[in-house]
């Protein structure tokens, strides 16, 4: 049997939760006990281009593997293999948005989207919608507003329960950004439950990450603090420096908006801002920057 490449989603892995990166390319395998015959030369050298760019963007290498997936798309065209197409553009557009390409990344994603809608691909059309959604969360809220409300009539339709959880926490973040605080935390719960129910830590936590953002928003310093901390020490347990740094950072500017003492809340930010530094995450960093700068500030402008 020709082995051949097929999207999937059994785990929803945990970056894929904080970025709104996910739905990495696996190769099928060949039946038990027989032998599998060796592919075509074209459909080899497909699967080798996918194989190295799920790799790279495994290891969260964007260029290399945004580089990869183009190629592999360009092979599978060659193939006039639609499906396999959309699968690489929907990753490059991963990748491209993770190196700040936002309007290639949201191109990308559309051509992947309307794909698999022309192919009847059910599933795979959702994964498009969710990662469109998520880079309009952070790129275009008006846009994001108006998918989340074309979507919404349509959820009984997903199949998936992974993607359930993840439409609800994109839900929880576009009602955030619009100011819906109430709405926004309601949804979050219903993301926090279908997370756990999958057994989902990556999920949870990230939901965690978008509860203290709201709190923070509405001016709730100590649930904000407190939701802070629970994400910490739930990336701590994972090991996932991105979520660790994410977290600190966010707790450094609760504490030091009301949510405890000065000294706290300068230690935390200094160490999340050698963190961010580190992972290169330049947006993040100067919030960071600015919030200390607030604490330099006279007495009479700053936290207790």
């Amino acid at each position: 049997m020709i082995s051949f490449t097929r999207l999937v989603v059994d785990r929803l892995p945990l970056w894929a939760t904080l970025c709104g990166l996910a739905f990495l390319a696996v190769a099928g395998a060949g039946c038990a006990g027989r032998p599998v015959p060796a592919p075509p030369r074209a459909v080899a050298e497909a699967e080798r281009l996918v194989a190295q760019a799920s790799k790279l963007q495994a290891e969260e290498n964007w260029p290399g593997a945004a580089d990869w997936w183009r190629r592999a798309g360009q092979q599978y065209q060659l193939l006039n293999r639609r499906g396999d197409v959309a699968l690489a553009r929907h990753n490059e557009g991963i990748c491209r948005r993770a190196m700040g390409q936002l309007g290639v990344s949201h191109a990308l994603l559309e051509e992947a989207s309307a794909a698999n809608r022309d192919l009847g691909r059910t599933n795979a059309w959702w994964r498009n919608q969710i990662a469109l959604l998520q880079l309009e969360n952070e790129s275009d809220l008006g846009r994001a507003s108006a998918r989340l409300e074309s979507l919404e009539p349509r959820l009984a339709g997903i199949a998936e329960p992974s993607l359930v959880a993840l439409l609800r926490h994109e839900e929880a973040r576009t009602r955030a950004g619009q100011g819906r605080l109430p709405e926004a935390l309601s949804a979050s719960a219903r993301a926090a439950a279908a997370f756990q129910a999958l057994g989902e830590a990556g999920g949870s936590a990230a939901v965690l990450l978008t509860r203290a953002r709201i709190f923070q928003m509405r001016g709730d310093s100590v649930e904000a603090v407190a939701a802070w901390r629970e994400a910490l020490a739930a990336f701590e347990r994972m090991g996932h420096p991105r979520g660790v740094a994410m977290s600190l950072s966010g707790l450094g500017v609760s504490l030091a908006r009301g949510g405890g003492t000065r000294e706290e809340a300068e230690s935390i930010l200094r160490r999340a801002l050698e963190n961010l530094a580190a992972l290169k995450m330049e947006a993040e960093s100067r919030v960071v920057q600015d919030e200390l700068g607030k604490l330099q500030t006279p007495p009479g402008n700053a936290v207790r």
